[in-house]
């Protein structure tokens, strides 16, 4: 179904450029569409090309043969690396978005829940005291990033009043350990807190495989235990990734971007009846949660959405439902002559693709 032809070569749409040859893996021809309704684009030919390597999407940049690369082409270190041969020539700039949010799912499904400790309200928020968000942000990411406890992204119109009600979790070993002694932990003599029986607390991390996923797991497995809590990392299978029950129900903490408020609505916890394959993984579920989402998708006033959005995030703060990291910033690349491109701002809606939304007002000036 999805191969064929009416999806490719015969898909007719109605944005700014039209399809003149599609070779399926390479690229797309396209030609500016004069009935476009904002306006014929200015530029009259563009092609797409599909580039599976990042460092194949360098090498084109450099060279001149590729003049814009979108979300998730080359990575954050090849952006700072090109920003860095380009500082004296002026030849390209790289544009930076917050639009990858980071958060680490905590497992609420009784029955996988492990360790039983992650149950308890107390021990969650010493696992998000015990994540050193900034120091991801400065170290993995060059200092490129948003940090946040929250869903909503710092800087929204109405977030201050969403700042006020959340507590703020800041990497702080004194309120790792005071929160799990309140929990009734106590550390052994080998540093790391231990149950009243003398059972020590580990948590897994789970993450998907990459380079830049694994390395950031270590960075936080690293300091919980700095912190005093033992942290596991376990990385996802092949086969675990394609298996919806695998993903959903692995114990402890699993990292993860792309988050979004319906992602721990009650309606859509992944389970048998909908194949495991819906977005709540971690199986979070708070009739309060649930009633403020649908104030806020319910109400036209703008004033009482921001409230009902302050008091949605106030209760999944407050219920450590995941621990939300950051919003990490994604690289796109233009080359100078190619005017319009503009990196997409913290509140960009849209998604992948975000980025060329006004692809019709840009223009080649060599």
């Amino acid at each position: 179904f999805q191969g064929h032809s009416f999806w490719l070569q015969d898909y007719v749409a109605a944005g700014p450029f039209k399809e003149t040859e599609y070779v399926p893996g390479d690229h797309i021809d396209t030609a500016a569409f004069a009935g476009y309704a904002l306006g014929r684009p200015k530029i009259d030919k563009i092609r797409i090309v599909f580039i599976g390597d990042p460092q194949a999407g360098v090498a084109q940049l450099l060279s001149g043969n590729v003049h814009f690369s979108d979300s998730f082409v080359i990575n954050p270190t090849d952006g700072i690396n090109l920003e860095q041969q380009w500082a004296d020539t002026k030849a390209g700039e790289i544009l930076w978005s917050p639009t990858d949010p980071r958060e680490a799912l905590v497992q609420w499904r009784p029955e996988y829940a492990l360790p039983v400790g992650i149950r308890d309200q107390r021990v969650r928020k010493a696992l998000a005291y015990g994540f050193d968000n900034q120091g991801a942000i400065d170290g993995l990411n060059f200092g490129k990033g948003i940090l946040t406890n929250t869903s909503t992204v710092p800087g929204i119109a109405g977030f201050d009043q969403i700042d006020k009600v959340i507590e703020h979790y800041r990497y702080d070993p004194r309120m790792v350990a005071q929160l799990m002694t309140d929990a009734g932990y106590a550390k052994g003599t080998d540093g790391f807190f231990a149950d009243s029986t003398g059972k020590r607390f580990e948590v897994d991390i789970w993450s998907s495989s990459g380079d830049k996923n694994i390395q950031e797991a270590t960075f936080f497995a690293d300091g919980l235990r700095r912190a005093g809590m033992f942290a596991n990392q376990q990385v996802f299978s092949l086969q675990q990734l394609n298996d919806g029950m695998a993903r959903a129900t692995v114990p402890g903490l699993s990292i993860r971007g792309g988050n979004n408020y319906t992602y721990y609505l009650t309606s859509d916890i992944a389970g048998p009846v909908n194949k495991w394959s819906s977005n709540n993984r971690s199986g979070y579920s708070n009739p309060e949660y649930d009633r403020f989402y649908d104030e806020w998708t319910n109400t036209l006033d703008s004033a009482k959405r921001i409230q009902a959005l302050a008091n949605l995030e106030r209760v999944f703060n407050q219920d450590v439902g995941a621990i939300m990291m950051y919003f990490q910033d994604t690289p796109t690349a233009r080359v100078a002559a190619l005017k319009g491109p503009a990196a997409v701002d913290h509140q960009g809606s849209g998604g992948n693709g975000a980025s060329v939304l006004r692809i019709s007002t840009w223009t080649w000036e060599p």
